[in-house]
């Protein structure tokens, strides 16, 4: 004879070793998510910044409770699915609509300094100065002040980021072999201490943009050369 009560369902517990890896997971995409939004936000990737508040939220959403079982499946390969397919299709779509490229990979004004850097070319009648590169400041993180003399009429200008070319008075400036060796107030730097600076430029996580006004369009042969 059966029994009139109806069969009594237990639910099914946690164990410890389960809530451990849960908080561990959960923790750790929180401190993912805590350490890449402000990076995103000063960028200003916006799209992937979505993407990971959202993958964010629903992580903790599916995995925080015991609900939602057929989400846990299912969230790991829609995630995937998202961010390795669809993102880069939406992503390929929006950059055929402008000219993203090698040159064009930065700001506005980053792209127009190198537009500008790249279409200066060499007039048949310029004049070549001989440079020599100076500092009040720090050999390697400057400020640079440039020393360029003519060597047809030995006549010495300097100049910088911040102003134009000025003729430098003969007597604040020694000239050796048409090079400043000594200027007033400057520190004359050698071959190794310009190479120096130019790596540690070429390093900085936000290096100078800005192209140096000298107010002169002619070709300047410097002291020294760039590592290839």
């Amino acid at each position: 004879m059966s029994s009139p009560l109806p069969p009594v369902h237990r639910e099914r517990g946690t164990s410890i070793p389960a809530v451990l890896v849960r908080i561990i997971v959960l923790g750790a995409v929180l401190a993912v998510t805590a350490f890449t939004v402000p990076l995103m936000i000063q960028q200003q990737q916006w799209l992937w910044l979505a993407v990971m508040v959202l993958a964010a939220i629903a992580i903790f959403v599916i995995y925080s409770t015991k609900r939602f079982i057929p989400g846990k499946y299912l969230f790991p390969g829609t995630f995937f699915l998202a961010v390795f397919l669809i993102t880069p299709i939406i992503l390929t779509v929006g950059y055929s609509f402008t000219n993203y490229g090698d040159g064009t990979r930065g700001t506005k004004e980053q792209a127009v300094n190198s537009i500008i850097a790249n279409s200066v070319v060499q007039t048949d009648d310029s004049t070549w100065y001989n440079m020599s590169v100076a500092t009040q400041g720090d050999p390697v993180e400057g400020p640079f002040t440039l020393f360029l003399v003519d060597p047809a009429t030995g006549v010495v200008y300097s100049g910088d980021e911040e102003t134009e070319l000025t003729q430098v008075p003969a007597a604040d400036v020694t000239v050796e072999n048409n090079y400043v060796t000594e200027a007033s107030g400057y520190t004359i730097l050698e071959a190794r201490e310009v190479n120096d600076a130019y790596n540690a430029r070429r390093r900085s996580p936000s290096p100078s943009t800005r192209t140096p006004r000298c107010g002169c369009r002619a070709p300047i042969r410097p002291t020294w050369a760039p590592p290839c």
